[in-house]
């Protein structure tokens, strides 16, 4: 009467081979899951201050009579420069002295 109640071998290993499965099934839908949580984190996204300024103040031409004085176009070719013969240099041309 006993052996009645108590599964086959058989029924023992789909039942565990249906476990597994399971656990594998949460497993990876966990770590598929992970990234969107963290890529996500729902966190409220600062304002910066001239975000909210005018369209006429978020240009530059307040500033041009600095951008064209003779100090800073010297220094912007000067720099370019350094950057230009940098770029060649690294590409193996020619770099002009």
């Amino acid at each position: 009467m006993l052996q009645s109640f108590l599964p086959t071998l058989s029924q023992v290993e789909y039942f565990s081979r249906v476990i597994i499965m399971g656990l594998k099934s949460l497993v990876s839908s966990l770590l598929l899951a992970a990234p969107l949580t963290v890529a996500h984190p729902g966190h409220v996204e600062e304002v910066h201050a001239h975000a909210a300024l005018p369209p006429e103040r978020k240009s530059l031409n307040h500033c041009e009579q600095e951008f064209n004085a003779p100090e800073f176009v010297e220094r912007t070719v000067e720099i370019h420069g350094r950057e230009l013969a940098n770029l060649r240099r690294a590409l193996g041309l020619e770099v002009e002295r």
